[in-house]
C-alpha cells in the first residue's frame, strides 16, 4: 500500500510537471471602446475582424508537444460562452512561440493552426443567455459592459487541472457615450444669447455615458469671436469670425483668462473621440451643438467677486485661507450640482454656507 501511494503522488506530480510547460498570454488584456459592432464577433467569416488581441502559447519543456486551448466568454457576470475547445493541428516545438488573435479563436472552423472548435460561439448561442444582450445584439451592437475571455492551455498528454501559468484573460470594456451637453456659459445657437460678465469665463459641459472617469476623458473645446454687427448663424459658426481657442484637455470645465471684447458675441462647441474595435479617429466624432453668449465688460463682474471674496473671509475657514495665501482667488462663478451660478445667484449660493460647517477640497475638474 505505501508503495501504491508513493506512485500515484509521482504519477501526480508529473501531471503537475507536464501541465505547467504550457503558457498563454494576451496583449494587450484589455481595451476600451465606446461601440463593438457584433459583426466584429462573427465566427463564421472571422477573417473580417478587426485585430483586437494576440495570444502568445509557448512551450517551455525541452519536447514537442501537442495542447488544446480552451476557452469561456463572460459578459459582465454572465457566462455567454462555456466549454469552446481548439484543438492543435501539430506539435509545439520548444522555445517557439504560437502567436494566434481574436480571428483564431473567434472562429467556428479549422484553421492553419487548430481542428475544428469543440462547443459553439455563434451568436445565435449568446443571445439565448440574457434578454439584455438579446435586444442589443439584434441592434447590432453589445451593450455597455464587460466581454471578458478566459483562456486554459493544456497539454494533451498532462494533467487536467490546469496550473495558473496556463490561464489567460483578454477584456473588452464596452461603455457608449450618447452626447456632450453644454451646461454655462451660453444658450443653444437660434436662441437668444445671453450676457456674461464674469472673467475668467468658466466653460462647463456634461456627457452622458462616458469613459471610465469623466476626469480622464479627452475632449477638445474650439471658442470663436464675431463681431457685434455680425453675430454667428448656422452658416458661419463653423468658419466664420475669428478662433481664439483651440484646446485639448481633460474632464469637464475649462476656465482659463480669455481675451474677451465688449459686446462680442462667442460661440463654443466640445467633441470627444470615440473609440470602436478599430481605435479613435478624427473622423470618428461626438460633438455638441453650438452656444452662443454676449460678452459685458462691465464693472459688475469686480463687485460680484468682491462680495464673493468678503463672504468666503468672514467663515474663517484655516484651510480657504491657506488657498487666498497660496495666491488663489475667486473667479465670480460658483458651480453647484453641475450648474453654474453668477452675479446675484451666485453670491446668494455663497451666502448660505454662512453659520454652516463646511469641509474644504481642492478638485481637478
Amino acid at each position: 500500500m505505501r508503495r501504491g501511494l508513493i506512485l500515484a503522488f509521482l504519477i501526480l506530480g508529473l501531471c503537475s510537471w507536464l501541465a505547467a510547460q504550457i503558457t498563454v498570454s494576451c496583449s494587450p488584456a484589455e481595451i476600451f471602446v465606446n461601440s463593438l459592432s457584433t459583426s466584429s464577433f462573427d465566427p463564421i467569416n472571422p477573417q473580417n475582424q478587426p485585430l483586437l488581441t494576440e495570444l502568445t502559447i509557448t512551450n517551455v519543456a525541452d519536447q514537442p508537444m501537442q495542447f488544446s486551448l480552451g476557452m469561456q466568454i463572460h459578459w459582465n457576470e454572465i457566462l455567454i460562452v462555456d466549454n469552446v475547445t481548439f484543438t492543435s493541428r501539430q506539435p509545439l516545438q520548444p522555445n517557439l512561440p504560437l502567436k494566434i488573435n481574436n480571428r483564431d479563436f473567434i472562429s467556428g472552423q479549422a484553421g492553419a493552426n487548430f481542428n475544428d472548435p469543440d462547443g459553439d460561439i455563434s451568436i445565435d448561442k449568446i443571445i439565448e443567455k440574457s434578454t439584455i444582450l438579446r435586444d442589443a445584439l439584434q441592434s447590432g451592437y453589445f451593450p455597455d459592459g464587460a466581454l471578458r475571455f478566459q483562456f486554459t492551455v493544456e497539454p494533451l498528454s498532462g494533467s487536467k487541472t490546469a496550473a495558473e501559468s496556463n490561464t489567460a484573460e483578454f477584456t473588452i470594456r464596452i461603455k457608449n457615450i450618447d452626447a456632450i451637453y453644454l451646461s454655462y456659459p451660453g444658450n443653444p445657437l437660434g436662441q437668444k444669447p445671453p450676457f456674461v460678465s464674469v472673467r475668467p469665463v468658466t466653460f462647463l459641459w456634461n456627457s452622458l455615458n462616458t469613459a471610465y472617469d469623466l476626469k480622464n476623458r479627452e475632449y477638445h473645446i474650439v471658442v470663436r469671436e464675431f463681431v457685434q454687427a455680425n453675430p454667428p448663424n448656422n452658416n458661419s459658426v463653423e468658419t466664420g469670425g475669428r478662433k481664439i481657442l483651440d484646446a485639448d484637455l481633460t474632464g469637464n470645465v475649462y476656465s482659463e483668462f480669455l481675451p474677451f471684447q465688449d459686446k462680442h458675441f462667442y460661440a463654443w462647441q466640445v467633441s470627444t473621440e470615440l473609440y470602436n474595435e478599430y481605435g479613435g479617429s478624427a473622423s470618428n466624432q461626438l460633438k455638441s451643438e453650438w452656444y452662443v453668449f454676449q460678452f459685458a465688460d462691465t464693472q459688475s463682474s469686480g463687485v460680484v467677486i468682491s462680495q464673493l471674496r468678503q463672504i468666503l473671509d468672514s467663515l474663517n475657514n484655516n484651510e480657504i485661507d491657506s488657498i487666498f495665501g497660496q495666491g488663489f482667488d475667486v473667479t465670480g462663478a460658483v458651480i453647484y450640482e453641475g450648474q453654474v451660478y453668477t452675479g446675484k445667484e451666485a453670491v446668494d449660493l455663497a451666502r448660505t454656507l454662512i453659520g454652516k460647517q463646511i469641509e474644504v477640497e481642492i478638485a481637478d475638474f
